[in-house]
């Protein structure tokens, strides 16, 4: 009973793990796009990120190959989550961007249409 109990606890922990290193590594990703971002932020995330992902295997693992296994578990089950949540958001912002673009095309077109025929009615 107790062995399920941790090797659960493993699992879950491992998957709050992953969620928190693989989620700051997103956060890391779209604050480094900013040119006024500096190496530091990077380094900083990396040694937090990867402390705590450390921290939370030795903690609950308790130097057992069973509950490393599962933490591993886990940490690969966050990563798929987080993958395909980020990839749902980038789906999405570039649909928006490219509905955005096409309108301001259309506009623009619109707007050189009636300058160069003088006729709203063309256009």
């Amino acid at each position: 009973m107790i062995d399920t109990l941790w090797a659960m606890l493993a699992l879950i922990g491992g998957a709050v793990a992953g969620g928190v290193f693989f989620g700051g590594l997103w956060w890391t990703v779209k604050r480094g796009a900013d040119p006024t971002s500096s190496i530091m932020l990077w380094v900083a995330s990396l040694a937090v990120r990867s402390a705590f992902v450390v921290g939370t295997f030795s903690v609950l693992s308790a130097n057992r190959f069973e509950r490393m296994l599962l933490c591993l578990a886990g940490f690969t089950i966050a990563r798929i989550v987080i993958v395909q949540i980020v990839k749902r958001q980038l789906r999405t912002a570039t649909i928006a961007t490219t509905a955005t673009t096409a309108t301001t095309a259309t506009t623009a077109t619109t707007a050189t249409t009636v300058a160069a025929t003088g006729c709203d009615a063309c256009a």
